[in-house]
């Protein structure tokens, strides 16, 4: 069952996201659109969990990671375009507590590019905050560059192949 708000206007949009969940494509979601100040849908259905044990309510919390690349890469494009990011300064001209333990000359590129050596979480996902990431940001102010053997291995591979 599908609960929420959706202007009138955008029935289509209502009645695809109605069919993603009642078709068992995805087993929850929610959806929220704002336009020029007004919300003009939001949407949630289907349940939290595969067993259906657990509905989706409208405060549902989820991780997104990956599903941000798209909206960070506009936001980050629009940065540099006005001058506002140089991806070849140092993260921490802009984010100082990250510059510590090792990750001192790590520049913005380097964060972009997956080569900073700042991919996972010993010890799994630490507890943080997702309302505000607070905790979450400490965990990479304070995490240790990690040696990136994956990063230097796919190096390899390709000046392989570019050599051959």
């Amino acid at each position: 069952m599908i609960k929420g708000y959706c202007d009138p206007k955008f029935q289509k949009v209502y009645d695809a996201f109605s069919n993603a969940i009642e078709s068992g494509f995805e087993t929850g979601a929610a959806l929220a659109i704002e336009h020029q100040g007004k919300m003009i849908i939001n949407l949630w259905g289907g349940h939290q969990d595969a067993n259906k044990t657990k509905a989706w309510e409208e405060d549902t919390l989820v991780n997104v990671f990956s599903v941000t690349k798209g909206v960070t890469a506009t936001c980050i494009s629009r940065l540099i375009d006005q001058g506002k990011l140089d991806p070849d300064k140092r993260v921490g001209h802009y984010w100082p507590e990250y510059s510590c333990n090792g990750k001192e000359d790590t520049k913005v590129s380097d964060l972009l590019c997956h080569r900073a050596a700042m991919f996972g979480f010993k010890g799994g996902i630490p507890d943080a905050h997702f309302k505000t990431g607070i905790s979450l940001f400490n965990n990479f102010n304070r995490k240790p560059l990690t040696e990136n053997l994956v990063y230097r291995r796919i190096s390899r591979i390709n000046i392989r192949l570019v050599s051959w």
